[in-house]
């Protein structure tokens, strides 16, 4: 049985996971029913107690001081490279962390999971040229090191294949996945009373509160329609150096009190939250294939997303909702959403249109992938 050790900055038994964390967590977890591989988890000292079987390579850090922690961890895993030669494969989802293991030979096979383009003017440092630019020179070495690159949709398959084209055979299409046993769709306004939410209309996102994210643009769209839909709320979910320029933003708008921040909430708490909503806002610049949106859509609840990597071949205009575009006027988006709260049926087409993506249909081939 090969031993694989998954690399992850996350303590992977925390109840409050980002969608990578959800991501790597469900593939243990699924792994577990049948023991194709040995899944270990490399990461932080504060998660080696837990569900889930880990190693513990740096201390909890937090970001302060001048050096980012992305530097810091990298170097704590540096100094320990030379004990993960134990492992067949080393699976990493950043490029960055892969480029310890250019002291490494060849015998230990190195896997990188790319969720969202990084190295390129989309990425979460777009307007930042020099943090560009140093990315993009760990993701060139990172995927010429790597012996697979899994990638999360069609649209960055191409894009990889064409800007690597000596490295085009290694790259393959595995897409992210939910938790079909968790998230279901149930009946929205039982949901609604559940929060105390009841005959309201409910927007939500979920995720990092960070500029590519582009939740001002959200909280633009929702103070659009909330001039004539006085009872409507939008729950932002989520934690990020932006929150607070957010709720500036949001006090700016005129729609303080109808937007409510949660900083912290646990994965098992979401389900109820995204059966109570009536649309999923999202308005990034790129994405990999977002959990966050396919969790909303299992739950009944139509999605408004911008056009964008990773979001495109997810969002089916007037099916599991509607894509906008950056040029759209104030009366193009809230037509968009009038017709989602008009559309009887679209909570059901919804849910139909992710059933490719549950984790049963998924998580197999992570697996049979891995086990390689």
């Amino acid at each position: 049985m090969l031993r694989v050790a998954a690399f992850h900055i996350e303590n992977i038994n925390s109840k409050c996971l980002s969608s990578i964390g959800i991501y790597l967590r469900d593939i243990y977890r699924f792994n577990q029913k049948n023991k194709k591989v040995s899944l270990m988890f490399l990461g932080p000292k504060d998660q080696t107690k837990g569900e889930i079987s880990s190693i513990g390579l740096f201390p909890l850090l937090k970001n302060k001081g001048l050096i980012p922690i992305s530097v810091k961890i990298l170097l704590y895993l540096t100094l320990k490279i030379f004990y993960l030669k134990k492992f067949d494969a080393l699976w990493f989802q950043h490029v960055i962390y892969v480029l310890p293991t250019l002291f490494l030979s060849k015998k230990t096979k190195v896997v990188l999971t790319i969720h969202g383009r990084e190295g390129c003017n989309v990425s979460p440092y777009y307007g930042q040229p020099f943090k560009t630019f140093l990315v993009a020179l760990a993701e060139r070495i990172a995927i010429r090191k790597s012996a697979r690159v899994i990638v999360l949709n069609r649209e960055d398959l191409k894009y990889y294949r064409r800007k690597f084209p000596a490295q085009k055979d290694k790259f393959l299409l595995i897409p992210t996945f939910f938790d079909e046993h968790k998230f279901k769709f149930q009946n929205k306004e039982a949901a609604k009373k559940q929060l105390k939410l009841a005959r309201k209309r409910v927007f939500i996102y979920t995720g990092r509160l960070v500029n590519s994210k582009g939740v001002n643009k959200s909280l633009e769209i929702f103070a659009l329609y909330r001039r004539e839909n006085r009872a409507s709320i939008f729950l932002v979910i989520g934690n990020g150096d932006e929150k607070e320029s957010l709720k500036n933003k949001a006090a700016g708008l005129g729609i303080k009190s109808a937007v409510k921040f949660i900083s912290q909430l646990e994965n098992a708490k979401l389900p109820v939250y995204y059966q109570a909503a009536d649309i999923f806002i999202i308005s990034s610049a790129s994405e990999g294939l977002p959990i966050s949106c396919l969790e909303a859509m299992a739950c009944g609840t139509p999605v408004l997303a911008r056009e964008a990597v990773g979001i495109n071949e997810l969002v089916q205009n007037g099916i599991n909702g509607y894509l906008f575009s950056q040029e759209e006027d104030s009366h193009q988006l809230v037509n968009k959403i009038e017709k989602i709260f008009s559309d009887k049926k679209i909570g059901c087409s919804t849910k139909k249109s992710v059933e490719k993506f549950s984790s049963s249909a998924v998580c197999p081939k992570i697996i049979n992938f891995l086990a390689q």
